[in-house]
């Protein structure tokens, strides 16, 4: 039988569709850090670490209001959010793609760390919240086992520009894609699932420490 040229090619699926069949498969939760972290991580002590025990070594991707006010987010007596290692529920994070959009990043220098928190959930302490805490509105959903309250539609929608929608269904929109599990820190490297970067990542297989790599173009852009 004959084969068209690019056939095979055309018949790959598309970044969004590779996506929405890595989101499908179970339910992740995703530490994003530049590859310059994750190097460094890997040469340390393999664990990820919240940004008041980084100090100086935290790279303030937030804006410093944002990081202040999540502060005064307390999980337990004498424990802010800020005491915790945040992860979001996709590897798309609102403040990687923005930061990418606005030149502030390249997109083959962020890196996806997943875990697959069914395994982890009884390891480690951890708040699920269905924004990110400090934002106005955010409430507190409780443990993993919550996540089902959490709007799955908007995190696992690959376009978050969303044009043609009114007023409340866009801050809906932006609120909802914030959702965040805080867990107590360190969180090993041990205990991860895999890794997602851009297909043109400068992560090699050599860098995963044994981790799945999925490569899914443009899924930071």
């Amino acid at each position: 039988m004959m084969v068209a040229r690019g056939s095979s090619e055309a018949s790959k699926p598309s970044a969004e569709v590779r996506y929405q069949q890595l989101v499908a498969q179970r339910r992740y939760i995703y530490h994003v850090l530049s590859v310059e972290r994750w190097n460094a991580v890997l040469s340390g002590q393999r664990a990820l670490r919240s940004r008041n025990e980084l100090g100086a070594l935290a790279e303030n991707y937030a804006l410093p209001v944002l990081v202040t006010l999540r502060g005064k987010v307390l999980l337990r007596p004498f424990f802010s959010a800020n005491d915790a290692v945040p992860f979001y529920l996709t590897p798309r994070t609102p403040m990687f793609c923005r930061m990418i959009r606005e030149g502030r990043m390249r997109r083959e220098d962020v890196v996806a760390i997943g875990f697959d928190f069914e395994l982890c959930q009884d390891k480690y302490e951890h708040w699920l919240f269905n924004s990110n805490p400090a934002y106005e509105g955010c409430e507190l959903v409780g443990p993993w086992h919550e996540r089902w309250r959490l709007d799955w539609g908007v995190l696992e929608a690959w376009d978050w520009v969303r044009d043609g929608l009114g007023i409340a269904d866009q801050a809906r929109w932006t609120f909802c894609r914030q959702a965040e599990a805080l867990v107590v820190p360190p969180v090993s490297i041990a205990d991860a699932d895999h890794l997602v970067v851009d297909a043109n990542s400068v992560i090699s297989r050599s860098h995963n420490v044994g981790l799945k790599l999925i490569e899914i173009p443009g899924v930071f852009a």
